[in-house]
């Protein structure tokens, strides 16, 4: 895996690296110009929120009159 820390910091991420390492199938070797700076950035979550977990004040529902 060749890891660049100066990257855009959203392209390397915990994602990323899991990714990256998964996909070998015997034995991985991460390259990369900075150890210091590689473990934070791969650290990152970058977990998106769902539709379920936004709290919306007024329901669109209630919008268009259906009340449900």
């Amino acid at each position: 895996m060749n890891a660049d820390t100066g990257v855009h910091p959203d392209l390397l991420n915990s994602r990323f690296g899991y990714v990256s390492i998964s996909r070998a199938s015997h034995e991985a070797t991460v390259f990369t110009d900075s150890f210091a700076k590689l473990s934070p950035q791969l650290s990152a979550d970058v977990s998106k929120t769902s539709a379920l977990e936004i709290n919306q004040a007024p329901s669109v529902t209630q919008g268009i009159g259906m009340g449900i």
